[in-house]
């Protein structure tokens, strides 16, 4: 249950440094968050190289994502007020995660 967030926390919303310092990377990162709303972080850092982006940039994710922490989105970075939950779109993106004994 619960709700998406749709804003960025607010110790980090409202500390003018942190946004003054991370505004442009932010800005860089929104258009991938809008072509696609889902990103594990070694995708979107991958997406990031290919576009020419600072890799540094990722500081600026709290801004417009938020990182699920459990279920099958677990460890994934969301656009602010993007609910997986309540997408069926989002199924093809959730993670799978199997683990093999290391004794067989």
């Amino acid at each position: 249950g619960g709700k998406a967030p749709d804003e960025a926390s607010p110790s980090l919303a409202d500390d003018p440094q942190f946004v003054a310092a991370h505004k442009e990377a932010a800005q860089r990162l929104s258009p991938l968050f809008e072509r696609r709303a889902i990103w594990s972080h070694a995708s979107l850092r991958r997406r990031m190289t290919k576009e020419g982006m600072p890799l540094s940039d990722d500081k600026a994710l709290p801004l417009i994502a938020y990182l699920f922490n459990q279920g099958p989105f677990r460890r994934l970075y969301v656009r602010l007020g993007y609910d997986p939950r309540r997408e069926p779109e989002s199924r093809f993106l959730q993670v799978i995660d199997f683990r093999i004994p290391l004794e067989l």
